[in-house]
């Protein structure tokens, strides 16, 4: 039961992140093309390689593959 709290407060939290930081970069841009989107998804992209270089060279993560972690933490 725990990891299901664990999950719907990180879908919920990265949720409002994304819509909060998207919205503010068309208030900023003010664009009709999605700038938002892609500014979001283009730092996703780059947190999970991010992550994914440090997991492998800090952590040994025996009970959890690297992906499975990245997926369920981004």
């Amino acid at each position: 039961m725990g990891k299901l709290i664990y999950l719907a407060t990180g879908g919920i939290l990265g949720t409002f992140a994304r819509y909060y930081f998207s919205g503010f970069i068309y208030q900023k841009l003010g664009s009709t093309f999605p700038i938002g989107t892609l500014i979001v998804n283009l730092t996703g992209c780059f947190l999970i390689g991010f992550l994914s270089a440090i997991i492998d060279e800090k952590f040994f993560l025996v009970m959890m593959p690297k992906e499975e972690f990245l997926i369920n933490n981004c």
